[in-house]
Order: structure tokens, then C-alpha cells, then sequence
């Protein structure tokens, strides 16, 4: 959502533990959402009449820049299972690596690891 597009929300983010961002394709959003029948008809448009695929664009142009500031590691979930997205976050969360594109690794404070166990 836009939480992270709110500055003081980034920072309390942040401050409060690990952020991973999950990003996908506007067209695997668009996919995902469509296939969700729990979400049909619950998520409303931000825009009135707008095309869901480039409402998606739309928003992730605005929002990129917020969530790539607040996030301590991105994994780009298109080709993955919820598994493996998983398997990713536990690997990182253990080691500090997981997805080295991100260039981020765990803060060191067990405090905020140790709910993750």
C-alpha cells in the first residue's frame, strides 16, 4: 500500500523492524488481484473508471522511490512461488544475503530478528 509513500511512516517503518519490499510486474499485480476472490470488489479504484493496469503503473511510478527508501530488502517475486519469496526473507534474515541486488543486510539488532524466528 502507501504506507511507505508517507515519510513518517517510513521512518516509524523502519525503526520498528526489517521492511522487505515485494515487487512485482504491474501486469503479475494486475494477475494476482484479479485472481484473488477474496479481493473482488474490496479493493476500490484510486482512480474513478480507471484502468486497473494503468491505475498499477501509476501508482508504482508515484510510490517506487518511497518504497525503495524504506525498504532493507526488495526481492522481485514475479518468477517465485510464496515458498520461495519466503525461502528468500528466512535466508536473508540468517545470513544477510538473499537477495544481493538490494545491496542491504539485516540490521544487527537481535531484537528485531528474533520474531522472524
Amino acid at each position: 500500500g502507501g504506507v511507505a509513500a508517507d515519510r513518517q511512516n517510513a521512518a516509524e517503518m523502519r525503526r520498528s523492524g526489517l521492511v522487505v519490499w515485494l515487487r512485482a510486474d504491474p501486469r503479475t499485480i494486475a494477475a494476482r488481484i484479479a485472481a484473488d476472490a477474496g479481493a473482488s470488489g474490496q479493493r476500490p479504484a484510486l482512480q474513478p473508471a480507471a484502468d486497473p493496469l494503468d491505475e498499477i503503473r501509476t501508482v508504482l511510478e508515484t510510490r517506487t522511490p518511497a518504497y525503495e527508501q524504506a525498504a532493507d530488502l526488495s526481492i522481485d517475486t514475479d518468477p517465485l512461488s510464496v515458498d520461495e519469496i519466503c525461502g528468500r526473507i528466512a535466508a536473508w534474515l540468517a545470513t544477510g544475503t538473499g537477495d544481493p541486488a538490494s545491496g542491504r543486510r539485516p540490521r544487527s539488532s537481535l531484537d528485531k530478528t528474533k520474531r522472524f524466528k
